[in-house]
């Protein structure tokens, strides 16, 4: 439904972070392609406050918004809604939701990382972008004024524009094709069959409290970590999500709408529970979400909220599956890295001058099952859909040099069933470059589940031409106990100079020492894991010449490695590469 190819940023088009949706008359919601699985939920909120604002839309108008604190989430998600109309009756809603890569404010990207809203560029509240057909022509040359892109802005617009008029001439087909009456049927059914077959898989479930916790290392301002403690708690065929005890709203820019708490409850929940299900408003009559006054998932003004949906949204939905996974070891899963490691630059086109934006969203690993490892270089569950940009598409698109875009060996969680793998990336801009970009699990890896063992820590470097490697975020590779922030803005890096990124691989499944030694051996193969990993992890000794196992040495290895509690703690720890990076790199 969504005109993808209208779009006029690589951001959207290639990556795909955007979401449609449609509502009946009363906006409930009835269907959603979630590009970004955590639109789920928010863009409800957006539909309804866009109708709350202008209840008797006419055939034609547009609404728009991105206000935070008015059913968006963070600035750069622009949602427009539109009514869809047949024969002069309103049979419901369409929603067209992307993330535009710069809406002003004091960061590239908007991504400031400061203490205010202001700070996170243009916030608009509901208002009609296109009134009966006609375009808002001095709002869109108002918007342009502001960004630091001003040449997508009207593509962009005109392909959300376009994409609900596409959910309109549907909508009109499908009504053809049958009538008015069954079509409203249609759509109340739909809820009522997603509703019964949710209650059903709840009211399956044994009664209980059941809790998750998980943390932001930092809010960008602190280096303190922030907690999101989530009850569960199952009642017959009803859910109860409850934060009581989360921490207070915080100074820096992770302070998460209502909006992006509900989306993150819903899409981890569903994903865990019924990854089949219809997505509709059915699911919402099924859950009971209790976010308090005052906490960080629930942002009031001016509390900034930049990172609401790429950072906190990953702790959300962790604390969510922490809390599930204890209904049924079975259904346990290792934390994913947690993060979209969302980053935004802007570099000195050198033919032009001019400053290009160029953005991404490096994947990392997801955890392990106890029937599989990981998925291995994958982007978050919240954003899943979204995909990640090719260095062919970010040479040919923007001016930077890939140089780097491989797995990361050694990276997941070791367990009977290992975390998936993290990545490493590379690119040297062509000009000098500035960028904000957000990161996590940069304290401690990945945590993983039944016994399994944390993914490693991620890394932000700055390589100079001379090889030397500088942290700019996470631990220090050269003075220990050093930590620099992982939610920045602005970072300078000049011409020359190459940005690196190591991600994170998920948490592991089980005890690393009771792995299949052939299946440890196929990952040495396949490079996942080290020969020094598969002793060090998981027991296992590898000749290096021949790449057999040594199995006499593995079980007497694995003898020792079983009853030493400093082995425990390692894999629950912080886990070093063992892989020199400049060797990598």
């Amino acid at each position: 439904m969504f005109t993808r190819w209208g779009l006029f940023y690589a951001y959207i088009y290639d990556i795909a972070d955007f979401s449609v949706s449609i509502y009946d008359a009363e906006t409930n919601l009835i269907g959603q392609y979630a590009g970004c699985p955590i639109h789920l939920g928010a863009m409800s909120f957006s539909t309804k406050a866009c109708v709350a604002k202008f209840p008797k839309l006419d055939e034609g108008d547009v609404v728009i918004i991105n206000d935070p604190y008015a059913g968006g989430t963070h600035t750069p998600d622009v949602t427009c809604v539109a009514p869809m109309y047949y024969k002069g009756e309103i049979m419901g809603y369409a929603c067209a939701r992307a993330h535009w890569v710069d809406m002003g404010g004091g960061g590239v990207g908007s991504q400031a990382w400061g203490t205010h809203i202001a700070t996170e560029g243009f916030r608009i509240f509901p208002m009609k972008l296109v009134e009966k057909g006609k375009i808002n022509k001095e709002f869109v040359e108002l918007v342009k004024n502001q960004v630091r892109a001003p040449q997508g802005v009207e593509g962009d617009f005109m392909a959300q524009i376009g994409a609900c008029g596409v959910a309109q001439m549907e909508m009109v087909k499908l009504i053809e094709r049958f009538d008015v009456e069954t079509v409203k049927i249609a759509m109340k059914e739909i809820r009522e069959y997603t509703k019964y077959v949710f209650r059903s898989i709840i009211e399956k479930l044994p009664d209980g409290e059941y809790e998750g916790v998980d943390f932001a290392e930092t809010d960008g301002v602190r280096e303190k970590s922030v907690a999101i403690k989530t009850k569960i708690t199952i009642k017959g065929d009803q859910l109860t999500v409850d934060f009581k005890g989360t921490d207070p709203l915080v100074e820096g820019a992770i302070n998460s709408p209502l909006a992006n708490t509900h989306g993150a409850v819903l899409y981890s929940s569903i994903g865990m529970l019924a990854p089949g299900l219809p997505i509709n408003e059915g699911i919402y009559d099924c859950i009971d979400i209790k976010v308090p006054e005052g906490c960080w998932l629930n942002a009031r003004w001016p509390h900034p909220t930049i990172g609401s949906t790429t950072h906190t949204a990953t702790k959300i939905a962790t604390s969510v599956w922490m809390a599930l996974s204890k209904i049924d070891p079975k259904k346990a899963i290792g934390s994913t890295y947690g993060e979209c490691n969302w980053y935004i630059a802007s570099v000195k086109d050198p033919e032009t001058g001019l400053p290009m934006l160029v953005s991404d969203l490096p994947s990392g690993g997801w955890g392990a099952t106890s029937e599989h490892d990981g998925m291995n270089a994958a982007n978050d569950p919240h954003i899943v859909n979204a995909l990640l940009m090719s260095a062919e598409v970010a040479e040919m698109a923007h001016p930077v040099y890939w140089q780097h875009y491989g797995m990361r060996t050694d990276s997941g969680g070791p367990g009977k069933y290992r975390g998936g793998v993290g990545m490493i990336f590379k690119f040297k801009p062509l000009g000098d470059m500035e960028l904000s970009m957000e990161t996590s699990r940069t304290k401690i890896g990945a945590p993983g589940v039944e016994g399994g063992g944390r993914g490693s820590i991620q890394y932000v470097l700055k390589q100079y031409p001379d090889g030397k490697l500088e942290t700019v975020m996470g631990n220090d590779l050269e003075k220990e106990g050093k930590w620099h922030m992982s939610l920045q803005a602005n970072m300078r890096f000049e011409e020359g100079t190459s940005f690196v990124l190591l991600t994170s691989g998920g948490g592991g499944y089980g005890d690393p020492l009771e792995r299949d030694p052939e299946k440890v051996l196929q990952d040495v193969i396949d490079q996942y894991v080290s020969i020094e990993g598969a002793r060090k992890d998981y027991g296992v000794v590898i000749d290096p010449k021949t790449m057999a196992i040594d199995y006499e040495e593995t079980m007497t290895l694995r003898k020792q490695l079983s009853m030493s509690e400093e082995f425990k703690q390692y894999i629950q720890g912080v886990r070093k590469d063992y892989l020199l990076l400049q060797s990598i790199l």
